[in-house]
């Protein structure tokens, strides 16, 4: 039942339409959408890294290095942990 709603979930966020660009700059192209009944929007970012799955990866497991990778951003750390894949982080 819980993969089915998250399936459901993941191809309304993920389709291709009603993507809105928002700007392509040092090769990466980013894009919005609004999330009906929600006051926040959904992002990516595409582009084509030359860099090993371990370290893309790192940016998603280890906090500390966040403000490396993330544009704008100058800090992150932990808050807490909701569950083994769940994390709130600032």
């Amino acid at each position: 039942m819980y993969i089915l709603l998250l399936l459901t979930f993941l191809k309304s966020v993920f389709a291709e339409e009603d993507w809105q660009l928002v700007s392509v700059k040092d090769g990466i192209t980013s894009t919005r959408k609004n999330i009906e009944g929600s006051p926040l929007f959904a992002f990516r970012g595409e582009a084509d890294v030359k860099d090993s799955l371990a370290s893309l990866a790192a940016v998603l497991l280890k906090d500390d290095i966040g403000p490396e990778w993330v544009d704008l951003m100058y800090l992150s750390e932990l808050i807490r942990r909701e569950d083994p894949y769940t994390k709130v982080i600032r």
